[in-house]
């Protein structure tokens, strides 16, 4: 048996009880579930999305408007850079050719962007370009 002048203790200055440990044990074996695979059949019914991409310095923030898959993290892979946002300067430089194709094949932008586009009569362009 330990000394208990040398064992561990708690801060009352009493020997520390030991840490009981309780073991369940199954009869009966797990079940293995079969494997589920979700086949994606069609590829171009993901949703496009027009957003911000963050960059910059801590507190510093500039935003890149891309084209993105609308399942993926807000700073991952864009499939297409269409424009730069500054909000502290609000310089804003869009590739308008870029941005009226994606909007043309379905791609939906955040409100954000949406505000952005309307400032720079983005929308306009995209009716104009579908009207003839």
């Amino acid at each position: 048996m330990p000394n208990p002048q040398f064992a561990p203790s708690n801060h009352s200055g009493k020997p520390r009880a030991s840490a009981k440990i309780s073991i369940s044990v199954q009869d009966e074996p797990r079940q293995v579930l079969p494997e589920i695979t979700y086949k994606q059949e069609n590829v171009s019914s993901i949703m496009i999305k027009l957003r911000l991409k963050r960059y910059g310095k801590k507190r510093e923030a500039s935003y890149r408007i891309v084209a993105m898959n609308s399942l993926s993290r807000r700073d991952g892979r864009p499939l297409e850079e269409l424009g730069f946002y500054n909000p502290r300067t609000d310089e804003v430089r869009l590739d308008v050719p870029g941005i009226v194709k994606r909007l043309q094949q379905g791609a939906q932008p955040t409100d954000t962007v949406r505000r952005i586009l309307q400032k720079a009569n983005v929308f306009e362009q995209v009716s104009a370009t579908t009207a003839s």
